[in-house]
């Protein structure tokens, strides 16, 4: 990919790579393009860090989202900062959602196919505002699988509350420390820990299951270990009653108390 095409599917981005940014430039992005658009920002963000240091809570992982949020800003400010050199201020630019730069195009890929932060709602009586997928029906699988496995995918369910909270959490700097603490006890990146939330009917407690990258479930204190290109799935199911009766911002508080809530439920039973 030239320097100019690279440079024009940036501009699409408007100066700040979010999860609705991207989806415009992967609409522009066409398939054959895909690995020459991914190698030619990789060697942007590279070539930021060669030249640029970032703060000790940057390094490792955010720091490509750092690098990648300046890339956003376009060809004329990458140029500009990359020249200047010395330490990139994560305070000045817009990096917390700047994961979906670095995997952008890669959205129908087996490892990309689904959000780092998923939502599920499992019953006919949804609040206002809640859609979803679910049908009621059961997947017909063999005995002794479990439906609740990842790898058979996940209804989907949307949520104007639920956007507002993912935005929260891939902005809060804490949840991205959560996340790379578990992939380092995996062997995983921080961007292969997802978090599934479920909301369903039958329930009198929340219940957790944290998926190996085998499919398996796991006790997180065996320390196994799994290929980096793997993904580790914090599985958390909820009583649908909890949440049906409050409002858009009351769900929202809701969702992220329950996703930081799983998250340091794993992290304490290392």
């Amino acid at each position: 990919m030239d320097d100019a095409r690279f440079w024009a599917l940036i501009d699409l981005l408007d100066g700040v790579a979010d999860d609705g940014s991207v989806a415009r430039l992967s609409a522009q992005l066409a398939a054959d393009e895909v690995d020459a658009f991914g190698a030619a920002l990789d060697e942007a963000v590279e070539g930021l860090l060669a030249r640029c240091r970032v703060p000790a809570t940057h390094e490792g992982d955010a720091a490509e989202l750092l690098a990648a949020a300046v890339v956003a800003a376009g060809r004329s400010t990458y140029r500009s900062t990359r020249e200047t050199g010395g330490e990139l201020d994560p305070g000045a630019w817009r990096w917390e959602g700047a994961e979906a730069l670095l995997v952008a195009g890669l959205e129908g890929d087996d490892e990309w196919d689904r959000s780092p932060f998923v939502l599920q709602w499992l019953t006919a009586d949804l609040p206002d505002g809640v859609g979803s997928a679910w049908t009621g029906e059961e997947p017909a699988l063999p005995d002794g699988v479990d439906p609740d496995d990842p790898a058979f995918g996940f209804v989907p369910a949307t949520d104007p509350a639920w956007d507002a909270a993912r935005d929260a959490l891939h902005a809060d700097a804490g949840v991205a420390e959560a996340r790379r603490d578990i992939g380092a006890r995996f062997g995983v990146e921080w961007d292969a820990v997802h978090v599934w939330l479920v909301l369903r009917d039958g329930l009198t407690e929340p219940d957790i299951t944290l998926w190996a990258p085998d499919g398996e479930p796991a006790d997180p204190a065996d320390g196994e270990e799994t290929p980096d290109d793997d993904t580790v799935v914090v599985w958390g199911a909820t009583p649908a009653a909890d949440l049906r009766g409050l409002d858009g911002p009351g769900r929202t508080a809701a969702y992220l108390e329950l996703v930081t809530g799983l998250l340091q439920v794993v992290l304490d039973d290392a």
